[in-house]
């Protein structure tokens, strides 16, 4: 009977494992993400002005998820410290400070909110909670009214436009990694090759030819 000989190293060992690119997040610039807003103020009706203005404008500020936002109650909003309590996976909650411009339009739209039964807090005109798939549906519908065209349309966008903002403005890894309820800083990291190439569309701007005498 033949023996098997055993082998103790692969020859494979010293072949390079290729890297898988790191996909990177589509996002808004300031002024696009201002002409989306301006969009719904310009097109929609006063109770989804109002709405859908929150609720955009919530992805921007505060960089939420899409089934964070659909699940806030109106019970979760303090007004008096200004924040809003939401919900991360792993059922954890977090507390989330809100700025003056989107507390005034939470009142704002608050006030004109209809009466209903649900305590969701963003719900339709019938009173029944906003659902994510609407929320997919009202970002792409306004992203296409923008004249935006990107590669994804849904409110993941407008969660990697604040968190890209946040970080091209100096705000650190690691409080952009707690604002975004990620469990890794290697999951933030991501962002941070937008710093870079804003660094670089800078320095490219650096006329190094000798000045006219």
């Amino acid at each position: 009977m033949r023996k098997r000989k055993i082998i103790e190293t692969s020859p494979a060992d010293d072949v390079p494992i290729p890297k898988i690119p790191q996909k990177q997040p589509d996002y808004l610039t300031i002024n696009e993400y201002q002409k989306l807003l301006s969009v719904i103020s310009e097109t929609a009706s006063p109770f989804f002005k109002l709405r859908d203005l929150s609720i955009m404008s919530l992805f921007i500020s505060t960089g939420i998820r899409v089934s964070e936002l659909v699940n806030l109650k109106v019970k979760d909003l303090d007004f008096d410290y200004q924040t809003i309590k939401v919900k991360r996976k792993g059922n954890k909650q977090q507390t989330i400070p809100l700025n003056d411009d989107m507390t005034k339009l939470l009142k704002q739209y608050l006030s004109i909110r209809p009466e209903s039964d649900k305590l969701n807090l963003f719900i339709s005109k019938k009173g029944n909670g906003v659902r994510a798939n609407t929320v997919y549906c009202l970002v792409k519908k306004y992203l296409e009214l923008a004249g935006l065209d990107k590669n994804k349309k849904g409110p993941h966008i407008l969660r990697h436009t604040c968190l890209t903002t946040l970080l091209v403005k100096g705000v650190d890894i690691v409080t952009l990694s707690a604002l975004a309820g990620h469990k890794s800083l290697d999951v933030t990291l991501k962002y941070t090759h937008l710093q870079s190439n804003q660094i670089r569309e800078a320095i490219t701007k650096i006329d190094l030819g000798k000045e006219k005498q």
